[in-house]
Protein backbone atom coordinates (compact mmCIF):
# COMPACT_ATOMS: atom_id res chain seq x y z
CA UNK A 1 0.00 0.00 0.00
CA UNK A 2 1.31 3.43 -0.97
CA UNK A 3 1.71 6.14 1.68
CA UNK A 4 -1.77 7.51 2.43
CA UNK A 5 -3.03 5.26 -0.42
CA UNK A 6 -1.82 7.80 -3.01
CA UNK A 7 -0.76 6.19 -6.27
CA UNK A 8 -0.56 9.41 -8.31
CA UNK A 9 0.27 12.95 -7.19
CA UNK A 10 -0.79 15.58 -9.72
CA UNK A 11 0.58 19.10 -9.17
CA UNK A 12 -0.08 22.28 -11.08
CA UNK A 13 0.37 26.01 -10.65
CA UNK A 14 2.80 28.73 -11.66
CA UNK A 15 6.58 29.16 -11.49
CA UNK A 16 6.67 28.51 -7.74
CA UNK A 17 5.15 25.05 -8.21
CA UNK A 18 7.26 24.47 -11.33
CA UNK A 19 10.45 25.26 -9.42
CA UNK A 20 11.79 28.19 -11.41
CA UNK A 21 15.37 28.98 -10.46
CA UNK A 22 16.09 25.60 -8.84
CA UNK A 23 18.87 23.23 -9.82
CA UNK A 24 17.76 21.54 -13.00
CA UNK A 25 16.03 24.60 -14.44
CA UNK A 26 17.79 25.36 -17.70
CA UNK A 27 17.27 28.97 -18.74
CA UNK A 28 17.76 28.03 -22.42
CA UNK A 29 14.85 25.58 -22.12
CA UNK A 30 12.76 27.73 -19.82
CA UNK A 31 9.57 25.65 -19.80
CA UNK A 32 11.21 22.21 -19.71
CA UNK A 33 10.40 20.36 -16.48
CA UNK A 34 13.52 18.22 -15.99
CA UNK A 35 14.10 15.15 -13.78
CA UNK A 36 16.41 17.24 -11.57
CA UNK A 37 13.71 19.87 -11.14
CA UNK A 38 11.34 17.10 -10.10
CA UNK A 39 13.75 16.13 -7.30
CA UNK A 40 14.07 19.71 -6.01
CA UNK A 41 10.57 21.18 -6.30
CA UNK A 42 8.34 20.80 -3.24
CA UNK A 43 5.68 18.52 -4.75
CA UNK A 44 8.40 16.25 -6.15
CA UNK A 45 9.95 16.13 -2.69
CA UNK A 46 6.58 15.15 -1.21
CA UNK A 47 6.18 12.41 -3.82
CA UNK A 48 9.64 11.03 -2.95
CA UNK A 49 9.19 11.14 0.84
CA UNK A 50 5.75 9.57 0.69
CA UNK A 51 6.99 7.07 -1.95
CA UNK A 52 4.21 7.94 -4.36
CA UNK A 53 4.98 5.89 -7.50
CA UNK A 54 3.48 8.24 -10.10
CA UNK A 55 3.89 12.00 -10.24
CA UNK A 56 2.84 14.69 -12.72
CA UNK A 57 3.72 18.38 -12.62
CA UNK A 58 1.98 20.59 -15.20
CA UNK A 59 2.90 23.90 -13.57
CA UNK A 60 4.28 26.61 -15.84
CA UNK A 61 6.20 29.84 -15.21
CA UNK A 62 3.75 32.66 -15.77
CA UNK A 63 0.81 30.28 -15.42
CA UNK A 64 -2.54 31.71 -14.36
CA UNK A 65 -5.41 30.35 -12.31
CA UNK A 66 -7.29 30.13 -15.61
CA UNK A 67 -4.62 27.72 -16.81
CA UNK A 68 -4.65 25.78 -13.53
CA UNK A 69 -8.37 25.09 -13.88
CA UNK A 70 -8.07 24.25 -17.58
CA UNK A 71 -5.28 21.74 -16.95
CA UNK A 72 -7.10 20.05 -14.07
CA UNK A 73 -10.41 19.80 -15.92
CA UNK A 74 -8.70 18.38 -19.02
CA UNK A 75 -6.16 16.12 -17.32
CA UNK A 76 -7.77 14.59 -14.23
CA UNK A 77 -10.75 12.90 -15.96
CA UNK A 78 -8.24 11.29 -18.37
CA UNK A 79 -6.03 10.22 -15.47
CA UNK A 80 -9.00 8.56 -13.78
CA UNK A 81 -9.35 6.15 -16.71
CA UNK A 82 -6.32 4.32 -15.34
CA UNK A 83 -6.19 5.21 -11.63
CA UNK A 84 -9.00 4.93 -9.05
CA UNK A 85 -10.14 8.36 -7.85
CA UNK A 86 -9.41 7.46 -4.23
CA UNK A 87 -5.73 6.94 -5.12
CA UNK A 88 -5.26 10.34 -6.80
CA UNK A 89 -4.18 13.46 -4.95
CA UNK A 90 -4.22 16.88 -6.62
CA UNK A 91 -2.10 19.74 -5.30
CA UNK A 92 -2.90 23.23 -6.54
CA UNK A 93 -0.54 26.16 -6.07
CA UNK A 94 -2.88 29.12 -6.52
CA UNK A 95 -1.19 32.11 -8.17
CA UNK A 96 -1.86 35.85 -8.43
CA UNK A 97 -5.52 36.42 -9.39
CA UNK A 98 -4.83 39.16 -11.95
CA UNK A 99 -3.19 36.66 -14.31
CA UNK A 100 -5.21 35.31 -17.22
CA UNK A 101 -4.54 33.46 -20.47
CA UNK A 102 -5.86 33.48 -24.01
CA UNK A 103 -5.56 31.36 -27.13
CA UNK A 104 -3.96 32.94 -30.17
CA UNK A 105 -4.73 31.61 -33.64
CA UNK A 106 -1.39 32.89 -34.93
CA UNK A 107 0.72 30.77 -32.58
CA UNK A 108 -1.88 28.00 -32.03
CA UNK A 109 -1.48 27.84 -28.27
CA UNK A 110 -2.47 29.58 -25.06
CA UNK A 111 -0.37 32.56 -23.98
CA UNK A 112 -0.06 33.71 -20.35
CA UNK A 113 -1.31 37.24 -19.78
CA UNK A 114 0.48 38.82 -16.81
CA UNK A 115 -0.35 42.43 -16.04
CA UNK A 116 2.96 43.01 -14.21
CA UNK A 117 5.15 41.93 -17.17
CA UNK A 118 5.15 43.30 -20.70
CA UNK A 119 5.19 40.66 -23.46
CA UNK A 120 8.29 40.33 -25.60
CA UNK A 121 7.66 42.82 -28.40
CA UNK A 122 10.02 40.99 -30.79
CA UNK A 123 8.20 37.67 -30.70
CA UNK A 124 4.78 38.80 -29.52
CA UNK A 125 4.28 42.27 -30.95
CA UNK A 126 0.56 41.80 -31.55
CA UNK A 127 0.13 40.46 -28.00
CA UNK A 128 1.87 43.56 -26.67
CA UNK A 129 -0.95 45.75 -28.01
CA UNK A 130 -3.56 43.66 -26.22
CA UNK A 131 -1.50 43.76 -23.02
CA UNK A 132 -1.28 47.56 -23.13
CA UNK A 133 -5.03 47.87 -23.65
CA UNK A 134 -5.81 45.44 -20.82
CA UNK A 135 -3.48 47.09 -18.32
CA UNK A 136 -4.77 50.56 -19.16
CA UNK A 137 -8.51 49.86 -19.05
CA UNK A 138 -9.47 46.41 -17.76
CA UNK A 139 -7.10 45.26 -15.01
CA UNK A 140 -9.46 46.03 -12.12
CA UNK A 141 -9.37 44.60 -8.62
CA UNK A 142 -13.14 44.00 -8.60
CA UNK A 143 -12.97 41.79 -11.68
CA UNK A 144 -9.95 39.98 -10.28
CA UNK A 145 -11.79 39.29 -7.02
CA UNK A 146 -14.94 38.09 -8.80
CA UNK A 147 -12.97 35.77 -11.09
CA UNK A 148 -10.83 34.48 -8.23
CA UNK A 149 -13.84 33.61 -6.06
CA UNK A 150 -15.69 31.87 -8.88
CA UNK A 151 -12.56 29.95 -9.87
CA UNK A 152 -12.07 28.53 -6.39
CA UNK A 153 -15.71 27.48 -5.99
CA UNK A 154 -15.82 25.91 -9.46
CA UNK A 155 -12.52 24.12 -9.00
CA UNK A 156 -13.48 22.66 -5.64
CA UNK A 157 -16.90 21.60 -6.91
CA UNK A 158 -15.28 19.84 -9.88
CA UNK A 159 -12.68 17.97 -7.82
CA UNK A 160 -15.25 16.95 -5.23
CA UNK A 161 -17.53 15.61 -7.97
CA UNK A 162 -14.70 13.35 -9.16
CA UNK A 163 -14.06 12.02 -5.67
CA UNK A 164 -10.35 12.89 -5.63
CA UNK A 165 -8.51 14.31 -2.65
CA UNK A 166 -6.81 17.65 -3.06
CA UNK A 167 -5.28 20.66 -1.36
CA UNK A 168 -5.17 24.25 -2.58
CA UNK A 169 -2.49 26.54 -1.19
CA UNK A 170 -1.59 30.05 -2.22
CA UNK A 171 1.94 30.43 -3.53
CA UNK A 172 1.89 34.20 -4.13
CA UNK A 173 0.71 36.87 -1.72
CA UNK A 174 -1.85 39.50 -2.72
CA UNK A 175 -1.79 43.16 -1.80
CA UNK A 176 -3.92 44.87 0.87
CA UNK A 177 -6.45 46.23 -1.63
CA UNK A 178 -7.15 42.79 -3.04
CA UNK A 179 -7.54 41.19 0.40
CA UNK A 180 -9.81 43.98 1.60
CA UNK A 181 -11.99 43.65 -1.50
CA UNK A 182 -12.23 39.87 -1.08
CA UNK A 183 -13.32 40.19 2.53
CA UNK A 184 -16.02 42.70 1.60
CA UNK A 185 -17.31 40.81 -1.44
CA UNK A 186 -20.08 38.22 -1.84
CA UNK A 187 -20.10 36.48 1.54
CA UNK A 188 -22.72 34.01 0.33
CA UNK A 189 -20.53 32.73 -2.49
CA UNK A 190 -17.40 32.73 -0.33
CA UNK A 191 -19.23 30.61 2.25
CA UNK A 192 -19.26 27.80 -0.33
CA UNK A 193 -15.46 27.61 -0.31
CA UNK A 194 -14.16 24.52 1.50
CA UNK A 195 -11.59 26.15 3.77
CA UNK A 196 -10.58 22.70 5.04
CA UNK A 197 -8.92 21.96 1.71
CA UNK A 198 -8.14 25.58 0.87
CA UNK A 199 -6.94 26.86 4.28
CA UNK A 200 -7.05 30.60 4.77
CA UNK A 201 -4.89 30.73 7.88
CA UNK A 202 -1.54 29.72 6.41
CA UNK A 203 0.97 32.00 4.71
CA UNK A 204 1.50 31.78 0.95
CA UNK A 205 4.59 29.87 -0.14
CA UNK A 206 6.65 32.99 -0.94
CA UNK A 207 5.94 34.56 2.47
CA UNK A 208 6.34 31.33 4.43
CA UNK A 209 9.84 30.54 3.18
CA UNK A 210 11.00 34.09 3.84
CA UNK A 211 9.57 33.92 7.37
CA UNK A 212 11.74 30.84 7.88
CA UNK A 213 14.85 32.70 6.74
CA UNK A 214 15.26 30.79 3.48
CA UNK A 215 17.15 32.46 0.67
CA UNK A 216 15.72 33.43 -2.71
CA UNK A 217 17.21 32.63 -6.11
CA UNK A 218 18.26 35.31 -8.59
CA UNK A 219 14.74 35.25 -10.03
CA UNK A 220 13.31 35.94 -6.53
CA UNK A 221 11.89 32.46 -6.08
CA UNK A 222 12.46 30.05 -3.21
CA UNK A 223 15.70 28.08 -3.35
CA UNK A 224 16.12 24.34 -2.77
CA UNK A 225 16.02 24.75 1.00
CA UNK A 226 12.84 26.81 0.72
CA UNK A 227 11.17 24.04 -1.28
CA UNK A 228 12.23 21.45 1.29
CA UNK A 229 10.88 23.59 4.15
CA UNK A 230 7.57 24.17 2.36
CA UNK A 231 7.24 20.47 1.51
CA UNK A 232 7.78 19.56 5.16
CA UNK A 233 5.22 22.11 6.28
CA UNK A 234 2.61 20.91 3.77
CA UNK A 235 3.08 17.24 4.67
CA UNK A 236 2.67 17.98 8.38
CA UNK A 237 -0.36 20.16 7.68
CA UNK A 238 -2.07 17.61 5.44
CA UNK A 239 -1.52 14.78 7.89
CA UNK A 240 -2.57 16.80 10.94
CA UNK A 241 -5.74 18.01 9.21
CA UNK A 242 -6.53 14.66 7.59
CA UNK A 243 -6.35 15.90 4.03
CA UNK A 244 -4.63 12.67 2.97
Amino acid sequence: MHKHNIAHLYATGDSFVFGQGLKGHNISEFYNFTPELRKNCYTGIIADIWKIPHYTNTALPGGSNDRIIRKIMFDIPELLHGVPAKEVFVHVGLTHPSRTEFFTTKYKHYIPHISQFQPDIINYGNVRSLWELYVAYFDDVNENVDRYTMQIVNLQTFLKSLGVRYMIARVMSEDHTFNTTVNASKPGLRSLIDTHRFPQDILPFNQYVQSRGCKLTQCLHADEEGHRVWAEFLMNYMEANRLV
